[in-house]
């Protein structure tokens, strides 16, 4: 519980705007298809039981946590703005405090970029939602650095309330001329790569065995 409530304040302390519900509830080895699921008035929260060590097991719980926290804030959009935008804060809450912010999941391995997978229609849990949606908003977040990313991004939430279904034309609209290059790179691929920040360590270091395996 100590770790939900840290969760849910870093978010809300990033978000830069107040918390949506009055009250987060958290069912904990409740069986769900999922790592977890937010379902609005509660969440559910798989048992972290493919990986052998406890540290990296309850620091699994709490970026699941944040995943689902965050869907307080992200639902009702695009799929690829609700689970990117979640995974995304994910990061931002694994980097608090301590190490820079990594990515989370894998890249998708279906195609190259939003305009494709919105063309594809696939369901709305596909892995490609996450990956796609978070990598736009990280890269938004490594470009534009932290104050001017957090501004895109509460305007991004703010016209969510009032409006839903939002896709790329309101990404662009939040975030501005600033962002272009990053979301046509990630759009539709109309702008290069930015190989300058290449990094090649591991997606999650800490991460050194899962499902009793090193990797």
């Amino acid at each position: 519980m100590d770790d939900l409530e840290y969760v849910t304040r870093v978010i809300e302390e990033f978000m830069g705007a107040p918390f949506p519900v009055n009250y987060v509830g958290l069912l904990y080895h409740a069986p769900v298809r999922f790592g977890g699921t937010n379902y609005g008035t509660h969440m559910t929260i798989r048992p972290i039981t493919y990986v052998s060590d406890e540290d990296v097991a309850k620091r699994l719980a709490k970026l699941t946590m944040a995943h689902e926290v965050a869907h307080y804030y992200w639902r009702g959009n695009a799929q690829w703005v609700d689970e990117g935008a979640a995974d995304f804060t994910m990061v931002i809450v694994g980097s608090k405090p301590g190490p820079p912010a990594l990515l989370y999941n894998s890249p998708c391995t279906l195609m190259r970029t939003i305009a494709e997978l919105e063309e594809a229609d696939v369901p709305y849990y596909s892995q490609c939602n996450y990956s796609l949606g978070e990598r736009l908003f990280f890269d938004l977040y490594e470009e534009l650095r932290e104050e001017h990313f957090r501004q895109g991004f509460l305007a991004l939430y703010l016209n969510s309330i009032d409006e839903n279904s939002r896709g790329i034309s309101h990404v662009t609209q939040a975030f501005g001329d600033k962002a272009s290059n990053v979301i046509a790179r990630w759009y539709d691929g109309s702008e290069p790569y930015n190989l300058t920040r290449f990094d090649d360590r591991p997606v999650d270091p800490d991460l050194s065995a899962l499902a009793g395996s090193k990797r």
